[in-house]
């Protein structure tokens, strides 16, 4: 189970965050929605360890990964909104660093994400759906029990997404817990708890409200 409480930063004179926070349990997929500048992707980069709160507490499975900050590479793999690839090598090369697995080793989630046609391919030559599958196969390689994605689909096509979720799908179902900043309907639809946040200040929401009223 994952704990995020009573979470604030400040970045230079802008409060980002105000008392955000949510819990988490095996098998939930939480959804963070905002305008852009709401502080969505300040309070996962908080959740995984890239930077420190100003106050609040986060706990892994009742340990604390602001005390040991190696919990937050052994608990989480983190998808950023922006490729965390390294463009110059290939996408082998990549899973290579990333993993702590022998290639053979992560066969399955080559296979699952089509790696193979591209494995040898640099990263730079990559499509942007290429790109976002290598992305997430490489967070997902060390079988790390929670996933924290910026925007996981933003700008792919509708087969691209496709992939996505139905991977997310089954990691939900082998009560792997999702953290994902989304606008995506499908992705909203997946989510268990959808949380809105708005100059910092976070507020829980019905998955059926109606999320175009919160950006008038």
């Amino acid at each position: 189970m994952i704990c995020v409480e009573h979470i604030s930063k400040k970045l230079g004179k802008r409060q980002v965050l105000k008392d955000a926070g949510f819990t988490a349990e095996p098998g939930q997929c939480i959804g963070i929605i905002g305008a852009n500048g709401s502080g969505k992707t300040t309070l996962l980069s908080i959740i995984t360890g890239v930077i420190k709160p100003d106050s609040g507490n986060i706990s892994f499975w009742n340990k604390d990964p602001l005390k040991d900050t190696k919990l937050f590479a052994k608990m989480i793999g983190y998808v950023p909104q922006g490729s965390a690839l390294i463009k110059d090598i290939s996408v082998r090369d990549n899973l290579g660093l990333w993993s702590k697995k022998k290639l053979v080793e992560n066969k399955a989630l080559i296979e699952e994400f089509e790696l193979e046609s591209f494995l040898n391919r640099k990263v730079s030559k990559l499509s942007g759906g290429m790109r976002r599958r290598a992305d997430i196969a490489c967070a997902a390689s060390n079988d790390q029990p929670v996933l924290v994605m910026d925007e996981p689909c933003a700008s792919l096509d509708i087969l691209q997404r496709k992939k996505i979720h139905e991977f997310l799908k089954g990691f939900l179902k082998r009560n792997g817990i999702v953290i994902m900043s989304t606008h995506d309907k499908e992705e909203i639809d997946m989510c268990d708890r959808l949380f809105f946040l708005e100059d910092g200040v976070q507020k829980e929401i019905s998955k059926n409200y109606d999320i175009n009223l919160l950006f008038q």
